[in-house]
């Protein structure tokens, strides 16, 4: 549970309760302040992929933009509230041809190319590909969920480097993507595109 106006990128201004569910899926966060609220879940599944992790929102969203604010006044409860999870998404079916190049322009093999699935909060098993001798690969995602495509290589001198996310929408008519190394470290996703 976290305050409603708290600003993602200002974690002071995060005041949050954390909290287990029941067996029966059951909480209770007890004695709260006053206040607009956002309830959020986080929860560990399993696929045939391997493990992720999923976040959802109250009442039965993926999306933080989408959460229901919970009003709190002093002395008030609040009780009752029914939390449904967001449908999950289907098996990776569709295929993404991605190129990756270096600083100067030309393709790299063997770099690693990432899908980082926009409907997990920090999934334990992205979706991964490998380049060929061309510095082409194919990464395959799930039919209609958004995706930040990245990309990073190893260098000679056992450093990294990476190239900055593209957002792709998975359908069934998806566009090569180029990606161009342009930064001298291994994760480029800090510099994703937010919305």
């Amino acid at each position: 549970m976290r305050v409603a106006d708290a600003s993602p990128k200002e974690p002071w201004t995060w005041r949050e309760n954390h909290n287990m569910t029941a067996l029966d899926g059951a909480f209770d966060f007890g004695t709260v302040a006053p206040g607009s609220y956002i309830f959020g879940a986080n929860l560990n599944f399993s696929s045939q992929d391997g493990p992720y992790y999923r976040k959802a929102f109250f009442p039965g969203t993926g999306e933080r933009a989408e959460a229901g604010i919970v009003e709190v006044g002093a002395g008030e409860s609040v009780a009752n509230l029914r939390f449904f999870l967001p449908p999950d998404s289907p098996p990776p079916t569709v295929s993404l041809n991605v190129t990756v190049l270096g600083f100067d322009g030309k393709p790299i093999p063997t770099a690693n190319v990432i899908a980082a699935d926009r409907m997990w909060e920090n999934s334990v098993t992205n979706l991964t590909a490998m380049t060929d001798e061309t510095g082409r690969g194919t990464v395959v995602l799930r039919a209609g969920n958004r995706y930040d495509i990245l990309a990073y290589e190893n260098l000679a001198d056992f450093s990294q480097a990476c190239a900055e996310p593209q957002l792709v929408e998975a359908n069934e008519t998806l566009k090569p993507v180029v990606l161009k190394v342009s930064h001298h470290f291994g994760n480029c996703l800090q510099f994703r595109k937010r919305e």
